[in-house]
């Protein structure tokens, strides 16, 4: 997708993330934070520029879209363990493990049955299988 700068600044602000591009190319501008980001091991802002970067209510006219964009960084994310997977109306990014896929199914129960509190910890369970919270 094409962003201008400061749509781009915008969106790496949202997500905790200073960037500025003036009068930079956006490419290298983005390449160079996003490794300030891993040098600097801050993977909550990763996590949710990787997250927000396939948020479903961007691609509302054009759900074929959000799938390429999960595809095209599954295919990157697998080779550290990762991927992006949709949890009720969100998606998130987990271990890719099997656990984690009996987590997410557990995890759409509860979205039907709206128990917050379980949901909760599911998703937390997501993010990290190997924390799963005793209450579980």
């Amino acid at each position: 997708m094409y962003r201008k700068g400061f749509q781009i600044e915008s969106f790496f602000r949202s997500c905790g993330a200073p960037i500025a591009i003036s009068g930079r190319s956006r490419c290298p501008a983005v390449r160079e934070t996003l490794l300030e980001l891993v040098a600097q091991g801050n993977e909550t802002v990763l996590r949710t520029i990787i997250e927000r970067s396939a948020d479903p209510r961007d691609f509302i006219d054009d759900p074929a879209k959000l799938q390429a964009v999960i595809d095209y960084l599954n295919l990157r994310l697998t080779l550290d363990g990762l991927e992006l997977r949709r949890q009720g109306p969100a998606v998130r990014l987990v271990n890719a493990s099997t656990s984690a896929a009996v987590l997410e199914s557990l995890a759409s129960a509860t979205h039907a049955l709206d128990l917050d509190t379980v949901r909760t910890d599911l998703d937390r369970a997501l993010v990290s299988p190997r924390q799963i919270p005793k209450t579980l």
